[in-house]
């Protein structure tokens, strides 16, 4: 059954009987009443709960057909088709993507349940998204230059612990754009977050309340690209003090004032006073050996994207 089951998800669905390699699929006579069974058929509790059920019988599969896949990321030589994944995104990486089923998203016809990995850097995905996931498990996304509303953001990364941004626009449906905070807060589970802001740096303004937050209890670090002068230093400095075990590093934009970079000088003071560990703050043109002594308080992991940036 297990053949036959990865068959059908592989071939895709037709208008009408599903197609099965080595037979038709035949009526069940279940133990128990036909609408307990149904409603187990469309109502499975977790993903390897249906896979179990869907390869021991075809009926699961006729009665709620899509795909469990660990992985969703775009095709680099053709971004109309996706790549599906069925291993962990870092075995995946090690095999260099030649694991992933690749598709056209247009002909895809089962929705999908991912259960690890999704990412973007396409708009045409973002339809796709809304209507082709059937469940959304992700636990690290990375979305890249696209323009996407508040709810699909929220539905991608609810059970989300690594969330990667660059440049993209999250606006409600009412076209304003979400601020920072309400991002962040939208995260009930987030423990690494990277932004970074080469174009669009709009949902960081004045009304930015990084304080206020209250769902960080598992941030383990932070990761800020080109900030504008609008994030409010005071507000920052009081955020670094609150969150002494996070590793927070932030480059701020070239463009930030002489009046910004004289606060951001007393913030670095402090942060070096301190001798707290994994608190790094860079801008163009600071003084050199500051810097030095905050790269040299940072883990490990991070030192060789410090050195790149």
């Amino acid at each position: 059954m297990k053949d036959s089951f990865e068959t059908a998800a592989g071939n895709q669905m037709n208008h009408g009987k599903i197609t099965w390699r080595d037979c038709t699929s035949k009526k069940q006579y279940w133990p128990f009443r036909s609408s307990i069974i149904h409603y187990m058929a469309k109502n499975p509790s977790t993903a390897k709960c249906y896979l179990k059920m869907a390869q021991s019988c075809k009926y699961f599969f006729e009665a709620n057909p899509f795909i469990i896949v660990s992985n969703l990321a775009y095709d680099l030589d053709d971004k109309s088709f996706a790549l599906l994944c069925q291993n962990k995104w870092d075995e995946c990486d090690k095999k260099e993507r030649k694991c992933c089923t690749k598709i056209n998203l247009n002909n895809l016809l089962h929705k999908l349940w991912i259960t690890e990995t999704v990412d973007i850097d396409d708009q045409a995905y973002i339809p796709f998204i809304r209507t082709k996931i059937y469940r959304c498990e992700v636990t690290v996304l990375g979305i890249f230059n696209i323009k996407t509303v508040f709810d699909d953001f929220k539905r991608m990364t609810l059970f989300a612990k690594y969330v990667i941004i660059w440049d993209a626009s999250i606006k409600y449906n009412d076209e304003k754009v979400v601020p920072l905070d309400k991002i962040i807060e939208s995260l009930p589970n987030l423990k690494y977050l990277e932004l970074g802001f080469v174009n669009d740096s709009s949902m960081i303004n004045t009304s930015t309340n990084i304080l206020k937050l209250q769902n960080l209890k598992n941030l383990e670090s932070v990761f800020f690209y080109y900030i504008p002068e609008s994030l409010n230093i005071r507000d920052l400095s009081a955020f670094i003090k609150k969150y002494k075990e996070v590793e927070i590093i932030i480059y701020f934009n070239e463009n930030i004032s002489n009046d910004y970079k004289n606060q951001l000088d007393a913030l670095i003071d402090e942060i070096i006073e301190s001798e707290v560990l994994g608190h790094f703050i860079a801008y163009r043109g600071q003084n050199e050996k500051k810097l030095k002594i905050m790269e040299s308080r940072l883990k490990s992991d991070f030192k060789e994207d410090i050195n790149d940036a």
